[in-house]
């Protein structure tokens, strides 16, 4: 298996974050301390630091689909 690129690895962030932006615009993920840093200068951000990022949008971007589900579903 290829390793991920890293501009694929960006622009998979990028999908997390509009999907955030969009069906959770007041969330607490958008003050997290690694998007904070992220945003001021993303070159100040480590590999760990990205990875760490990385994981925590995905999960965020995991709760906000599932509860579009189940929104969907009208449960």
């Amino acid at each position: 298996m290829m390793p991920i690129d890293y501009s694929d690895r960006i622009a998979y962030m990028q999908v997390c974050l509009e999907i955030l932006s969009q069906f959770d615009p007041s969330g607490d993920w958008s003050k997290h301390q690694l998007l904070k840093k992220w945003n001021e200068n993303h070159y100040a951000v480590t590999r760990r630091e990205l990875a760490l990022l990385e994981e925590f949008l995905d999960q965020e971007r995991e709760r906000v689909t599932q509860t579009i589900e189940v929104v969907a579903r009208g449960a």
